[in-house]
């Protein structure tokens, strides 16, 4: 079932270091939160293969990401399926 959300993706890495390494969150309006991380050569295919993502939308969202280091879209729909089957852990709303 569809949910509605705000979507971020943020660097999580220190800059001085080796591997640059995103946390990528869902918050539900409703409550409650889906979490995990990704490393930055493994982010288009993230956003592509697990999110499905259309590839001009992925590589806009990691063009942002880029130059402003963090992206936020504060209304998407995305499923709680998707967001478990991408490999997002839930966190719930306690």
């Amino acid at each position: 079932m569809p949910t509605h959300g705000r979507f971020q993706i943020k660097r999580i890495s220190p800059e001085d270091a080796t591997t640059t390494t995103y946390q990528i969150s869902y918050e539900r309006l409703q409550g409650g939160e889906f979490v995990g991380s990704v490393e930055a050569e493994d982010l288009q295919g993230f956003l592509r293969d697990k999110l499905r993502l259309r590839e001009d939308s992925a590589k806009a969202l990691e063009d942002e990401l880029r130059s402003q280091g963090r992206v936020l879209i504060p209304d998407l729909e995305l499923s709680e399926s998707e967001l478990a089957a991408a490999g997002l852990e839930y966190l719930s709303a306690a």
